[in-house]
Order: structure tokens, then sequence, then C-alpha cells
């Protein structure tokens, strides 16, 4: 479903066909592009590009997070927290266990991909340019989407946080908004996007044995689906709002295709980025929106 690691990344000879000595015929390997858009989603260069937003929400996590509930009890990302409940269901604990797995993925398709280690650094600038661009769309649809005022700055925290909920993130620091905001990009991502939509599309191709097309679809649809449940959907009846939810589902749709189209790296960004200018910069701005939400 996602982009497989390529079995070998060199660059095939443009003038020495091999000929085929049981035919006669010449069989010309196809060269693949290793261009920008082809790196940007190699994981050696998500690592390296993600590596500053997943050292700083660790060290936020500590120093922000933390401080605003005690060690252990402040607000986090749900997302992360199912991580980590996870990993500690099966005897592995630790607070950076979620950060340490991303790395672990990343490295490990890194080696099985054998990609060259190499980092190009216009690579890595137009990654983050690009992420810019990749934003603006989500902040359309939060600005049309049904429910988008009331429920696209809401971040995806743990119900019953302290200075969490409905309405309780403008108690919190913009230190903490902002360490909130890149911890969403990182794994809501991680969960939503890269685990989600593989996994998914697993169980749907392989085990129910449906048509290509139906699996990439549903993979696609789930994540969406999945994406929409972390955040807080609830209207002010505590009922569903499903205006809401419809503009989640389609946040996590739009995601998904740039997670599928350009890798993990550049939708992280994208991601985190709309959640710094809604959860950080909009409140800074216009003080009225603090206490609405992001995604």
């Amino acid at each position: 479903m996602a982009r497989t690691p390529h079995a070998k990344n060199k660059r095939q000879p443009d003038s020495a066909p091999e000929r085929d000595r049981a035919s006669g015929r010449v069989a010309v390997e196809p060269i693949v592009a290793e261009g920008y858009a082809w790196w940007s989603t190699r994981p050696l260069h998500v690592l390296v590009f993600l590596l500053p937003l997943l050292i700083a929400y660790e060290i936020g996590l500590v120093v922000y997070l933390g401080a605003e509930g005690g060690p252990g009890a402040g607000p986090d990302v749900a997302a992360r927290q199912i991580f980590v409940r996870l990993f500690a269901s099966m005897g592995v604990g630790g607070a950076h266990v979620p950060a340490l797995l991303m790395v672990a993925i990343l490295v490990a398709w890194h080696l099985i991909a054998r990609d060259k280690w190499r980092i190009r650094p216009g690579t890595l600038a137009g990654m983050a340019g690009e992420a810019l661009l990749w934003m603006f769309p989500l902040l359309v649809l939060g600005a049309i989407g049904p429910g988008a005022i009331e429920s696209l700055l809401a971040q995806a925290t743990e119900a019953g946080a302290p200075g969490t909920g409905n309405g309780g993130l403008e108690s919190l620091s913009w230190q903490s908004r902002l360490t909130l905001s890149i911890g969403a990009g990182l794994y809501e991502d991680l969960l939503c996007r890269l685990v989600a939509i593989a996994l998914l599309h697993l169980i749907l191709a392989d085990v129910l044995t449906l048509p290509e097309w139906q699996a990439r679809l549903g993979a696609v649809l789930g994540s969406a689906v999945l994406f929409a449940m972390l955040h807080d959907l609830n209207g002010p009846d505590g009922s569903i709002n499903w205006s809401i939810a419809g503009t989640y589902v389609a946040a996590g749709l739009y995601l998904a295709i740039v997670y599928l189209w350009r890798g993990l790296g550049i939708c992280v960004a994208c991601h985190a980025l709309y959640d710094i200018v809604v959860l950080v910069i909009a409140p800074a701005v216009l003080p009225a929106a603090q206490g609405s939400g992001a995604g």
C-alpha cells in the first residue's frame, strides 16, 4: 500500500542493456529516478528531517507538559499514549519508547532498502518548503469545513488530563501547545498513516483477499476514521457532532494522500506546521481563537 523500499537503488547504465542469453532479446533494466521527489521519501532523509521534531517533543514532554500536571500526569498526545500503553503491556516501559520506535522503523527500512548513507541538504530544505505548501489546503479546510471553527483547534490529547479537554487548552503555556502540536504531527501520523495504512492494507488484501483497489481505498478510509476518533468529536450536549467528525475524516483523508504521495517526513511536517499555526500562532494573533481546538 505505502511505498515499499527498493531492493536496489543504484542507477542502471543507460547504454549497456543486458542480453537475455536464452532468447537473444535485449532486456533493459528500468532506470531509477533518484531526484528530489525520490530522495525526499527515503527513510534516511525522513529520519534526519524529523529528528529535530522528535528531540523537541521529547524535551517538551518533560520540561513543559510534565510541568503542567506533574511528572507523567500532564497533557499528552493520545496517539503517543496508545504506543506507550501497548509497549507497557508487553513489559517495555519508558516515556521515550514511541520516539525510539519511529527511529527504529526508519533505520530498519533504510538498512533493508540498502539505500546510500548520504544526506542531501538541498533535499531537506526542499522538504521543509514543500511541507509548508501542503499545509495551506489544511488551513482552507479548517476555514470552510463544517464544524471546523469549533473543532480544528482541538488537540488530540488524553481525555481528563490536566489542562486539556473542551476549552482547556487556553490554560496551557504556548510552549506546551507548541510541544503538543509537534507531537500530534509525529505520533498521529506514525499511528494513522505509517502503521494503520500498512496494517489495514495487509488485512484487506492478504487476509480478506479483496481486490487491490478496494484494499487501498479501505486502508485510506480506515486510517482517516481512526484519525478522527483520536479527537474530541462531542458537541456541547455530549453527543457526537457529525459535522466535526466529517471535518476530521476529511483532514485524515488529505493527510493520507500527502503521506502516500510525498512520504512520511513531509506529511508529519505539514501536520505539525498546521497545528502550530492553529494552536500557537492563531491564539497569539487572535486571542478570541483560544479555547477552540487543532487536528
